[in-house]
Parts: C-alpha cells; sequence; structure tokens
C-alpha cells in the first residue's frame, strides 16, 4: 500500500486544495499548512480559518514544544497558558 497516494490522504489533499483556494496563497518548499491553534490546544485542523502557511521548521519545532509540555497531563485538561520559545529560523 502506497501512504503517499491518493487513496489514503484524499481528505488531507482535498483539504489542502480548498486551503490554497480560499487563502490565494500558492505552495513554496519546505513549508507546511499548519493550524493556528493546533487541535491539542482545542482547535480544529479542517477549519480552513484556522489554517495557514508557515515555514516547515518553525512548525515542527513549535509543535514539538508543545507535545513535550502536554505529554504527561490527563486526557481532557484544559490548557490555558501556551509558552513559545523562539528559536533561530531557517531562511527560504
Amino acid at each position: 500500500m502506497d501512504i503517499f497516494g491518493s487513496e489514503l490522504n484524499y481528505e488531507a489533499r482535498a483539504l489542502a486544495g480548498k486551503f490554497f483556494e480560499a487563502s490565494h496563497v500558492s505552495y513554496k518548499p519546505f513549508s507546511h499548512i499548519s493550524c493556528k491553534t493546533p487541535p491539542i490546544l482545542g482547535g480544529n485542523d479542517s477549519d480552513l480559518q484556522n489554517l495557514e502557511l508557515t515555514d516547515s521548521l518553525s512548525n515542527l519545532q513549535f509543535c514539538g514544544q508543545i507535545v513535550q509540555q502536554v505529554r504527561h497531563l490527563p486526557e481532557g485538561t484544559k490548557i490555558d497558558r501556551v509558552r513559545i520559545i523562539e528559536t533561530a529560523q531557517r531562511r527560504v
């Protein structure tokens, strides 16, 4: 089974197409469609208003910080303060 094939990624590809069409931005190498408010913090990953195009490295570092900070919290814990550690970004 091809994990990059359209059968498994149909919904994600459809959402990406809607995002690019609605936002009038085009894909850039080394970028991710990311959530302004990540699902782990209560955001909706299928809401076009919650999506933005970001630098891949920054997005992965941000998501990694969140996972590290919440990994041991009990399920259902409400998170009300998020501290973002600024890191050097690679310029594309």
